[in-house]
């Protein structure tokens, strides 16, 4: 490397950085592991999180990063080198692995009036240096003290408008909403080393050195990493409407090395006062850039942004990275004057800052680097291929937050009781091998299924009144008792399914996120659909309200063992509505059903719902029963239209359908 040396890829302070990152292996299973970075050491943890996702998610991440037990993987300037010589093979790779690829834009005042350039120069940068002196002359080159969304923003906004020189990026620059945008596709971004790509049509293009958060499941802000959010100035300011193709193409985006965690040694506050530098090297005309942008001179604070991105309006299960926009538009000419800058094929691009280290990536055409192939599909593929072929498990409780499995009985969920009155039994199997369970399960008798009905009609006067709020933390505690649960739930609902672990996990984590999600529901309060029609001479007083109808029967589905089973939107729904479940556990997956109904049941009694609220019948033949109960009001049912259509003609044919 030229004008920055190796050693300064990586942080100043490596000795005490908390570093995590994702590199591809080529053995044991050939595909991508998370890594840790130890002082000059870099340690796979695979083990102690199937996927990046999962290790943002951990309350224990730094400890893990820090100590938790992996294969030593060599010197981390080893893998430098081999990512700036290979795009195959052993490499670093984007340290994201599921997260979504958040992007902001003009959120520097510099990089504000460029994109008003853009616009205004109709994508032709010929035309920028004479836009670029009126809009000076108009409004001057510092935006810096205007405050997005103040009132010396909208002064200056009626301003503007009423010279006829108002912008759409004026709007997100210096208004009260930031541009958020989707730089790429999970999964897509490239990593250290790797090839960045412009889509072939553009002729004036530059690069954006941004620093990057890593955002977890939760809206937690975990770290930062650097990037290269890949900017085609022609596409973009021929019109706005052009952004997908502007900023999302093969390569487009870039992150690495690392992922710095967030310590007692590095926080937002470093991420705010970072000085970003950002070289270009020409590799076909001797070409130079060197210079800096300071995130002092941000107009909105990072954290803001991120909760612009991350809320109540909008959620991200799998995390999310958000580049945070960059002041740095270059404008040096290159190719003759008054034609500012655009890349070269061949460029040697170079972001850096002390506390993060450096990025550095080539520049081609996005036709023209290799394709890619590697997307979600084939990662779930690749973690059930690990475990198949004996790539590294933890068995490090501590670390793996592995939850002890609960003792296990085969009875019925009925009014806040274990019943099991017959003798017949079933057995759950192993998916694989067909092998039972060591419990077996007892089937419900005809007396326990209308025991069953009863206890949740005898629950619902009581739990259908229970304030929203009340019923909201109920909501709330079920899913962090289902949490709770850990890596035990999981172990079992792969014997159980065969299911890969990391869908599973996700599916988890969606479970839970309804759960959540009806909890706010309930305290919004606008599904009760209140609507009051007040009397006149010509109508009567009218009012309305949305009720609970009544116990509801939830039919477990057989490939999705968490989110449309026990816990699943059937029970989650119902329960928000006030209406107590009997749920009818999937004989492909009893012992999952049972560790989750222990605990909604965990919940019930922590909340003080009424017993009954929760209920659940283990048998092959007992659904017909249980729709036929009178004092089911609703089925919830997923699974094939032959099983659909049975369960509706039992429903209609009811006196009370």
């Amino acid at each position: 490397m030229d004008l920055i040396e190796l050693s300064d890829c990586l942080p100043q302070d490596l000795e005490r950085a908390v570093l995590v990152g994702r590199v591809w292996r080529t053995a044991p299973v050939d595909g991508p592991a998370l890594i840790a970075v130890r002082g000059g050491e870099v340690v796979d943890i695979s083990a102690h999180g199937p996927t990046m996702t999962d290790l943002l998610d951990r309350d224990d991440l730094v400890e893990v990063a820090t100590n938790a037990p992996g294969e030593s993987l060599g010197n981390v300037r080893d893998w430098l080198t081999q990512s700036l010589e290979t795009d195959s093979g052993e490499r670093l790779l984007a340290p994201v692995d599921l997260a979504a690829v958040k992007a902001c834009g003009v959120t520097f005042a510099v990089s504000l009036l460029e994109r008003v350039i853009e616009e205004q120069a109709g994508g032709d940068p010929a035309k920028a240096a004479e836009v670029r002196s009126q809009l000076h002359e108009l409004i001057g080159e510092d935006l810096s003290q205007i405050v997005p969304g103040s009132d010396a923003a909208m002064e200056l906004k009626k301003a503007l408008i009423e010279r006829g020189a108002w912008s759409q990026y004026l709007e997100v620059g210096i208004g009260p909403d930031a541009e958020v945008f989707s730089k790429c596709q999970p999964m897509a971004a490239v990593g250290f080393g790797a090839e960045v790509g412009l889509h072939p049509s553009s002729a004036w293009n530059n690069p954006e050195p941004e620093i990057v958060l890593a955002v977890d499941s939760t809206g937690r802000t975990r770290g930062a990493t650097l990037g290269n959010d890949v900017n085609l100035r022609d596409l973009e300011g021929r019109s706005a409407l052009l952004l997908s193709k502007a900023k999302d193409n093969n390569g487009s985006a870039s992150l690495g090395p690392f992922i710095r965690l967030f310590d007692d040694h590095f926080d937002i506050d470093d991420v705010r006062s970072a000085r970003v530098r950002l070289v270009i090297e020409g590799a076909d005309d001797g070409f130079r850039l060197d210079d800096a942008s300071d995130m002092r001179e941000i107009s909105r604070d990072p954290l803001d942004l991120v909760s612009q991105a991350h809320g109540s309006h909008h959620q991200y299960p799998d995390g999310f990275v958000l580049y945070l926009g960059t002041m740095f538009s270059p404008t040096l000419d290159r190719d003759g004057e008054g034609q500012g800058f655009t890349h070269h094929i061949g460029d040697r691009v170079t972001i850096a800052t002390p506390t993060l280290g450096a990025l550095v990536n080539r520049v081609n055409r996005s036709d023209a680097i290799p394709p890619w192939t590697f997307g979600a599909r084939r990662l779930f593929e690749h973690l059930a291929r690990g475990r198949q072929n004996g790539a590294p498990q933890s068995n490090d409780t501590a670390f793996n937050q592995e939850s002890p499995m609960p003792e296990l009985t085969g009875q019925q969920f009925i009014g806040g009781a274990r019943v099991a009155a017959g003798q017949n039994t079933l057995a759950s199997r192993a998916a694989e091998d067909n092998a039972p369970y060591k419990q077996d399960f007892f089937e419900a008798t005809s007396e326990e299924v209308t025991a069953a009905a009863k206890a949740a009609h005898d629950a619902f006067d009581t739990f259908s009144t229970i304030d929203p709020e009340t019923r909201a933390q109920f909501l709330e505690a079920c899913a962090d008792e289902i949490e709770a649960l850990g890596d035990a739930v999981i172990r079992e609902a792969m014997r159980e399914t065969a299911l890969p672990e990391a869908r599973l996990t996700g599916e988890v984590g969606r479970t839970t996120g309804q759960l959540r999600l009806f909890a706010k529901v309930l305290r919004r309060g606008d599904y009760l659909g209140a609507r009051i029609d007040t009397a006149t001479d010509a109508a009567p007083d009218l009012r309305q309200i949305q009720q609970a109808i009544g116990p509801v029967a939830v039919f477990g589905a057989s490939n999705f063992p968490f989110a449309f089973s026990v816990a699943g939107g059937d029970t989650a729904s119902a329960f928000a509505a006030g209406c107590p479940v009997v749920v009818k556990a999937h004989p492909g997956h009893m012992v999952t059903s049972e560790m989750v109904g222990n605990a909604i049941e965990a919940a019930v009694k922590k909340t003080g719902m009424p017993a009954g609220t929760f209920n659940m019948i283990f048998g092959d033949k007992v659904g017909a029963q249980l729709v036929q109960e009178p004092a089911i009001k609703a089925v919830g049912f997923t699974g094939s239209q032959n099983g659909g259509r049975a369960l509706f003609d039992m429903a209609s044919q009811r006196p009370e359908p």
